[in-house]
């Protein structure tokens, strides 16, 4: 692609500069996007025909190709919302909401006030509502640093005012 783009820079400057006597060479630096900036010399040859242009063309710099953001970290907020997909919860509590029981959604102020201990909502989690349909999640299923997150994300439905 930024070869491309050099390559027509390059056509194009040739074919405005053409008629140039003694032009030897002109640098050309192009930005494609937000990609790398790429130098390229472009050698202008009187009446050359577009084929027998020469292109060299280099990054400009090694650390202009080779951007790395490196690692993709979740926030803690992040990783819950996986959990909560991942142990299924996603599927009667999408959004917040209660599949099960509408009037009891796991939002809103309701929810804070009887879930106002983080370790009150995790044993809660962990031991389920087995007769209202809710399963009980071991440590075998949710970890411990998993069930904090979880507890982050399912806090984070409800904004703060």
């Amino acid at each position: 692609m930024k070869t491309a783009l050099v390559a027509i820079f390059a056509v194009s400057l040739c074919a405005s500069g053409c008629s140039e006597k003694g032009a030897a060479s002109k640098n050309v630096t192009t930005t494609a996007g937000t990609q790398s900036e790429v130098t390229a010399e472009a050698e202008i040859v009187p009446n050359a025909k577009p084929e027998e242009f020469q292109i060299a063309s280099r990054p400009k710099s090694e650390s202009a190709t080779a951007k790395s953001t490196g690692p993709v970290t979740l926030t803690a907020e992040a990783r819950g919302e996986k959990v909560f997909r991942k142990a299924y919860c996603a599927g009667c509590h999408a959004g917040g909401n209660n599949a099960m029981m509408p009037d009891k959604p796991i939002k809103g102020e309701a929810f804070t006030r009887k879930y106002k201990d983080d370790a009150i909502l995790e044993q809660t989690i962990r031991k389920g509502f087995p007769e209202d349909g809710m399963p009980a999640f071991g440590k075998d299923q949710i970890s411990e640093s998993q069930m904090k997150d979880l507890i982050l994300y399912i806090r984070s439905l409800t904004p703060i005012k």
